[in-house]
């Protein structure tokens, strides 16, 4: 997206922050414009616009013994079964206490007996450790996608789609009718991230 926007407005400022807990109030005040979300409900006087849907899929370095299992085709429950016996990663997003929630995917799918041995609030970092390392991390496809032509790592995808999830454009009310934003709405809207 940044990419892109370079290229056709070259001269837009754009700050990134990471999601908070008050994230939203921030928007609110107008102290930031919009928002990139996925998890969080959306109040009364908010707008939002579904940007595509999202899946989760296991990183896993090259030549990992699971890519040898031929998991893929296994039912959900032998699948759980068989991913959590190997360490994994997950990734943590901070919050305004200065704590940090995980993201522990298989705990809400209701799947307890996984070894989770590392956090991070960094996918990069993530991804690195995943590369070097027999551990596993389940994360967003599309930033898998990424660092896989960056690293030497593989997906495999999980055998169904109940938990994925929709990425969103996220505004307030008070700028709904601005021209600027408008137009980089439309921008991003443009991108067909679907």
């Amino acid at each position: 997206m940044i990419s892109i926007l370079d290229k056709i407005a070259p001269n837009i400022e754009i700050s990134i922050f990471p999601w908070e807990q008050n994230t939203l109030q921030t928007i609110e005040r107008g102290d930031i414009d919009f928002a990139l979300n996925a998890d969080d409900e959306i109040p009364m006087d908010f707008y939002h616009k579904n940007l595509y849907e999202e899946s989760y899929v296991i990183l896993l370095k090259e030549n990992h013994v699971l890519l040898e299992k031929g998991i893929e085709s296994l039912e959900e429950e032998l699948f759980i079964e068989e991913i959590s016996k190997y360490p994994q990663i997950i990734p943590s997003f901070p919050q305004v206490d200065n704590t940090y929630i995980v993201d522990d995917v298989l705990s809400r799918m209701g799947y307890k007996k996984h070894k989770i041995t590392t956090s991070t609030p960094y996918f990069s970092t993530l991804a690195f450790m995943v590369a070097n390392t027999n551990k596993i991390a389940i994360v967003p496809k599309r930033i898998a996608l990424q660092f896989k032509e960056l690293l030497p790592l593989e997906l495999i995808d999980f055998p169904n789609s109940k938990n994925n999830f929709d990425y969103r454009l996220i505004w307030h009310e008070r700028i709904n009718e601005d021209k600027s934003f408008i137009w980089l709405k439309n921008e991003i809207l443009k991108l067909n991230l679907y």
